[in-house]
């Protein structure tokens, strides 16, 4: 950053207003990685969640289908191997 000097020359910047561009880049540079780490931590709880999901469904249908296999299985042993 450059200030004018009263009489319309240029200065450079000061050690000061290094610094504080300095500090406000580290400080947005700061909050990005905070972001980033909550985005993060977000995408592996969103994961895990609909990996349970998907966990408790196939276990839901690979019941049901027993389920059906253990019913036509009771049937075909009452009435025999004719019967099936």
């Amino acid at each position: 950053m450059q200030r004018t000097h009263p009489q319309g020359r240029k200065q450079h910047p000061t050690e000061a207003d290094k610094i504080a561009a300095l500090e406000a880049e580290l400080k947005e540079k700061s909050d990005r990685v905070l972001r980033l780490q909550a985005d993060f931590e977000n995408f592996r709880r969103r994961t895990r969640e609909e990996k349970e999901e998907l966990a408790a469904v196939i276990t839901q249908n690979m019941l049901s289908d027993l389920r059906r296999s253990s019913i036509i299985f009771e049937r075909c042993t009452r009435r025999g191997a004719d019967g099936c």
